[in-house]
């Protein structure tokens, strides 16, 4: 835990990046009284928004404040990985050393720039329900003889938080599924009825959870508005870059971050070799096969096979859940960390008790000791790509540096309008509003949907005319050309905020990337709008 927190610190002082900027923002309006879906506009799920708007409330919207609370999930995470990695290794007649190395493996991992695991982005809070759903299914034991009911209470928990998890981001369901075909798995032996049932038990925690959701919107009057974003704009969202085969294709060959891969290699090349390998040690063969129908070996046996093909099905299940989005952004990846930490330090115990390998107190300890070269390995490419990498620098790869472009810009902006004024980014680019503590004029925090693929963009567009009639903006920043209405909307009504109203591209200086206009009727005062990069070193 201790070695969680100083990896995480190294990033402390990061701005938030667009996202995370997005759901602080969001949450500081919801606190305002506007409605989302309606007033503010996002296609992620209600739960990230409520989150951080709690967060808010209770500690205020510095940016300490949110990395604190990422720090404070990741420990969470981390405990809950040791206790499944420790649990499991208790049932193969292991005591406590691969959970300690998965403990550790995950204290480096924590952070792991590649997925973005050092900011505050979703898939932190969402692998703590996954987690601790998992934990609970490895409570489930029958060789104990637990009562039915008993065993109902621990599957409907399980479920129950895997619903908190879909809550953040729908894909969790994908993860529920998976562990739904594992559980039918599981209970099959005791008759169809009681698997049926273990599934209905698993379910009816999230289709509470939604109905309560669902409910909430429709009575507030916005269900049309949070189908639109969460359902219907997601499916099409997903859609819209590749083929369903390419989405999962595009897990291993993404050339937009060839470097996702990097920092955490030592994770992935395990990964790679220990899934096939669990799933060979736990298929019943020779003496195992045998042991499997004595009355001593069959308890040991489904224990073992009830643990490996938990994990299996939940590696599976979130492997899955990052490929479906169809968009391989960096974050997404960090989904897979945990079940693969676990994945692998399961793998090294079962081999070192394994029959099938020859097992031995000698073979034991040598998986010991790759253990420990493995989590050396992990740390010494986390030293390589995150800490030996100074803050300012951490982002240039993965997104360009636009977590401090916005800060800087942010900057800019409160700088020439007033606390009252509305400003509108015509771009991906929330942490402008955020930082600036300046109002969007339109819902639309990250302009998203407005591009013609995406069905209903023509309404969207229409919504964005009406909030700028509404809230007229006194200042613009453009980043991303205007659709047409909304760029006769500004040749009209706008002109350069001053002479140096461009921000060029760092390193190619004749590009544009940005054009500042200002309200013709409310001029704002003349600053120099081009940003670099270098900035960040004086």
């Amino acid at each position: 835990m201790i070695l969680l927190v100083l990896m995480r610190l190294h990033a402390f002082g990061l701005p938030l990046e667009p996202d995370e900027c997005n759901y602080a923002y969001i949450g500081q309006r919801l606190l305002a009284g506007d409605r989302l879906y309606v007033d503010v506009w996002d296609h992620q799920p209600p739960a990230v928004f409520a989150l951080f708007a709690t967060t808010i409330a209770l500690a205020g919207s510095d940016i300490g404040v949110f990395r604190l609370m990422a720090i404070g999930f990741s420990l969470a995470s981390l405990v809950l990985i040791y206790r499944i990695v420790r649990q499991a290794s208790r049932r193969v007649g292991g005591g406590g050393f691969m959970a300690g190395a998965a403990a550790i493996a995950f204290a480096f991992l924590s952070s792991d720039p590649g997925t973005a695991g050092e900011g505050c982005n979703r898939e932190i809070y969402m692998n703590v329900f996954g987690l601790a759903a998992l934990a609970a299914l490895f409570a489930l034991d029958d060789t104990a003889a637990p009562s039915a009911r008993r065993g109902y209470v621990v599957i409907a928990l399980a479920g129950s938080l895997l619903g908190i998890g879909s809550a953040f981001k729908t894909v969790v369901a994908v993860q529920w599924l998976a562990l739904a075909i594992w559980l039918v798995w599981r209970c099959w032996r005791l008759g169809a009825r009681r698997a049926l049932t273990s599934v209905l038990v698993f379910a009816a925690g999230p289709a509470a959870l939604w109905a309560l959701i669902f409910g909430y919107f429709g009575l507030t009057g916005r269900f049309a508005a949070f189908y639109d974003a969460v359902f219907a704009y997601n499916i099409d969202y997903a859609g819209a870059k590749t083929t369903l085969l390419g989405r999962f294709l595009a897990f291993f060959v993404e050339a937009y971050h060839r470097e996702l891969f990097l920092s955490a290699a030592p994770l992935w090349l395990a990964a790679v070799v220990a899934f096939p390998v669990l799933i060979a040690l736990t298929v019943p063969t020779g003496r195992r096969a045998r042991d499997t129908r004595s009355a001593a070996g069959s308890a040991e046996a489904f224990a073992a096979r009830h643990h490996a093909g938990l994990i299996l099905a939940y590696v599976l299940g979130s492997f899955i859940a990052v490929c479906l989005p169809g968009h391989s952004w960096p974050h997404y990846y960090y989904l897979l960390i945990p079940p693969l930490v676990i994945l692998v330090a399961m793998t090294l115990e079962q081999m070192g008790r394994s029959v099938l390998l020859g097992e031995s107190a000698r073979l034991a300890r040598g998986m010991c000791v790759v253990a420990v070269l493995w989590t050396f390995w992990i740390f010494v490419r986390q030293a390589e790509f995150y800490l030996n990498v100074p803050t300012v620098k951490l982002t240039d790869v993965r997104y360009d540096s636009r977590d401090w472009w916005d800060l800087a810009q942010a900057a800019n902006v409160a700088r020439v309008t007033d606390p009252g004024d509305t400003v509108l980014v015509v771009g991906p680019d929330p942490g402008v509003y955020f930082y600036s503590g300046r109002r969007a004029a339109t819902r639309y925090t990250m302009m998203t949907g407005l591009d013609e693929p995406f069905p209903g963009y023509e309404q969207r567009r229409r919504n964005v005319m009406a909030d700028l009639q509404r809230f007229r903006p006194r200042l613009i920043l453009v980043v991303n050309p205007p659709f047409p209405e909304l760029d006769r909307f500004l040749r009209q009504n706008y002109a350069p905020a001053g002479m140096h109203y461009v921000d060029y591209h760092d390193r190619r200086p004749t590009e544009q990337i940005m054009q500042a206009l200002m309200d013709k009727t409310r001029p704002v005062p003349e600053i120099d709008w081009n940003w670099h990069r270098a900035f960040l070193s004086r």
